[in-house]
């Protein structure tokens, strides 16, 4: 997606706006979700964080600022799911309240995973669209229609990459 955003392609443009909106939703959610877990700690207690005795190291190579978040994502909801199955294992949840939460979670990374399958590349560019080519007629058909703010760079990712206009 970042690929084709970067050579001018507003079906690319528009789904990494798309995809932005889901992450974000996704990164409130989680950060919500965590405040509302029972605090580790009382007046004459206080839990260690759960980790894991061994856990796995993978080097990873990103090149894009979507991958990056897409990691950070991971990471938080691989916090929230350690931290609800804490709680239910330390009985300050229930196991309803945990199943439920882990639900919804589990929606929540599915719907961001989701918009990351579903778009099909176009192979088309700005200019096609204003020209109206066959091509662009093609993937209106396929596709729908662009909004008139990303069609015309109005709108864009706050981490999309910059436009590299043909010569």
């Amino acid at each position: 997606l970042e690929h084709a955003a970067r050579y001018d392609d507003p079906y690319a443009d528009f789904a990494l706006l798309e995809l932005e909106r889901v992450m974000n939703e996704a990164f409130t959610f989680f950060n919500e979700q965590l405040s509302t877990l029972p605090s580790m700690m009382t007046a004459r207690l206080s839990f260690s964080e759960c980790l894991s005795n061994r856990p796995h190291v993978k080097t990873l190579r990103i090149s894009s600022r979507f991958g990056w978040r897409m990691i950070a994502l991971l990471e938080s909801f691989d916090v929230y799911m350690v931290r609800i199955s804490d709680a239910q294992f330390k009985a300050q949840i229930t196991r309803s309240e945990f199943e439920k939460r882990r639900f919804e979670t589990i929606r929540k990374m599915e719907s961001v995973l989701h918009q990351v399958l579903v778009h099909k590349h176009s192979g088309l560019t700005r200019s096609d669209m204003l020209q109206n080519t066959a091509k662009a007629q093609k993937a209106m058909e396929e596709f729908g229609p662009v909004p008139f703010e990303v069609l015309e760079g109005l709108e864009r990712a706050e981490f999309a990459p910059v436009i590299k206009r043909a010569s």
